[in-house]
């Protein structure tokens, strides 16, 4: 009957921190995204509750005023590159390893 007891007061308090952790990870995620879909006249009314009216045209201008679309061309011609040499390479070196049987080539072959 004690060990009961024990193990349910350690239950209630493992739930209680884990709820106060999920909260802290949870809740800067929620601020962030009611703000993004308030107007800007309502950050000083309530800053931190629910937005009254949404305004979704404020990722249009984020978009815009960030210059997200030359960013999200320069990320992709990267990507691109190095996907291209990356498989180059990794290629010409599963190829040397598998056929030509190399020095050293039984190290890699184990991993």
């Amino acid at each position: 009957m004690i060990v009961a007891k024990y193990r349910k007061r350690e239950l209630v308090s493992n739930y209680t921190i884990l709820t106060i952790l999920a909260l802290t990870c949870i809740l800067p995620i929620m601020l962030l995204f009611f703000n993004s879909i308030k107007p800007q006249e309502e950050f000083g009314i309530n800053p931190f509750g629910f937005p009254i009216t949404i305004r979704l045209a404020n990722f249009v201008d984020a978009w815009i005023m960030g210059e997200y679309a030359q960013i999200f061309l320069n990320s992709s011609k990267l990507v691109i590159g190095t996907l291209i040499l990356n498989l180059t390479v990794s290629g010409l070196a599963g190829f040397s390893l598998a056929k030509l049987y190399p020095r050293g080539s039984n190290a890699f072959l184990v991993y």
